[in-house]
């Protein structure tokens, strides 16, 4: 393989964002040149190459290459590619990212009545019952749980000519800052969406308010006196012992056989 002369790149964006590298060039002997560039601009390089003489590739380090019979092709993919990345509108929203998962296993009829699988709903609650949850018999957790995670989210969107991607960061609240139901969303610890790097289909998305921050704040907040409760109970023994002689319901109204809405 033959290296020819580099080739610098230089460009800046609206937003102050500097991008300057020089591209190794070379040719094998079949006559195939190979350009590198900046790794920052390979989804742009991407889009900008014009036809199937051209290709981005990778070299045997792992860095992005453009590569083709044609020199001129492989120099106008990075310069096009450099120009769609540099010519960018960003644009800054809040949002809530949310999302709940359920590893539980339950049966329920059309009237309401809970029941642990389908023989019980048949013979108590009639033929009328479907599954609910995400656990079955071959697939099993070592307990139920019901989560739910809630988030505030700077969402970042870049529009450029060949496409409009996103991108998700820390909101700019002050740290320990509780003054709005943003910031007190924001304040749990131990749990977060891990929104940087964000793609999981699994979380929905919506604009953030101060009604929804506190929405989902009364959630969790409800989910930590459930837990809260449970923890009080069942770390003394005798509550257990005292609740069973007694008749009584933990938790729930209701949760004896035969109809338990």
């Amino acid at each position: 393989m033959a290296q020819l002369t580099s080739q610098n790149y230089r460009g800046a964006s609206k937003t102050g964002e500097k991008i300057e590298f020089a591209s190794k060039q070379s040719v094998t002997i079949d006559g195939e040149f190979r350009c590198t560039f900046d790794k920052r601009i390979e989804e742009s390089v991407q889009e900008c190459v014009a036809n199937e003489r051209t290709f981005v590739t990778t070299n045997r380090k792992g860095n992005p290459i453009v590569a083709g019979t044609v020199l001129k092709e492989c120099q106008l993919a990075i310069k096009n590619g450099l120009n769609d990345y540099l010519e960018c509108d960003v644009t800054y929203e809040l949002v809530i990212l949310y999302a709940y998962k359920i590893d539980i296993a339950y049966c329920k009829t059309t009237s309401g009545e809970f029941f642990a699988n389908g023989t019980d709903a048949e013979e108590h609650g009639g033929a009328d019952w479907h599954w609910n949850g995400t656990l079955h018999a071959t697939k099993r957790a070592p307990h139920y749980s019901v989560g739910l995670v809630a988030e505030v989210a700077k969402k970042v969107t870049y529009t450029r000519a060949s496409k409009v991607t996103h991108e998700y960061k820390g909101p700019d609240f002050e740290n320990f800052a509780v003054n709005t139901y943003g910031e007190r969303l924001d304040s749990f610890v131990g749990f977060g969406t891990g929104f940087w790097g964000h793609d999981d289909p699994d979380y929905e998305e919506m604009p953030y308010t101060e009604e929804a921050a506190k929405f989902f704040y009364d959630m969790l907040i409800g989910m930590c006196k459930f837990a809260d409760k449970i923890d009080d109970f069942f770390k003394e023994p005798d509550n257990v012992i005292k609740a069973i002689n007694k008749g009584e319901s933990f938790l729930l109204p209701d949760n004896r056989r035969g109809g338990h809405k």
